[in-house]
């Protein structure tokens, strides 16, 4: 059983106009996106086992909550953009235990391996707000589910028999 806090931030996201849209209302205008950043903290439940020394597995459920993203639009007139994104992210993941390969407590009470996931995430964007020379534009949100992966690495420490702090990094 896993539990994780972590912080989550992106850069280079692209919202995208995916239909019904109308151009005279719309923000971003037909087929036209928008780029920028945002950050949030982040949560995540797993659960799973460890098969082989060198092999362990889980099923997670993360949380991104809701964030403030910021960017810009690319159709003139160009507008400053917010808008909240929110993601729920489901994968099945396998850690390589590098300890693992080695013989037993060669590292002691750590656990350096790498990881690799694959799964679904659920992707909702508020509103998406534009102001330019003092005029407010609104376009419709929405939601999309996609493919999602994750690939890292970490560094495990043994706290106890049956608990371990566990540092990471995940694409």
């Amino acid at each position: 059983v896993r539990g994780d806090f972590g912080w989550n931030w992106s850069s280079d996201i692209k919202i995208t106009d995916q239909g019904n849209c109308v151009p005279a209302t719309a923000l971003i205008g037909c087929a036209n996106s928008v780029t920028g950043n945002y950050d949030s903290p982040l949560v995540a439940v797993g659960i799973g086992f460890q098969p082989l020394p060198w092999l362990r597995t889980d099923v997670t459920l993360a949380y991104a909550f809701s964030a403030d993203f910021h960017g810009v639009d690319h159709v003139p007139p160009i507008a400053n953009v917010r808008s909240d994104i929110e993601t729920w992210t489901g994968l099945v993941n396998a850690y390589l235990e590098l300890a693992g390969l080695m013989q037993p407590g060669t590292l002691s009470r750590f656990h350096p391996y790498l990881d690799a996931g694959i799964g679904a995430s659920h992707n909702r964007v508020s509103n998406v707000k534009g102001v330019n020379g003092g005029i407010t534009i609104l376009s419709p949100g929405g939601s999309s589910t996609n493919f999602a992966w994750a690939g890292g690495a970490g560094l495990g420490v043994d706290l106890s028999n049956v608990l371990t702090l566990d540092l990471g990094y995940r694409y």
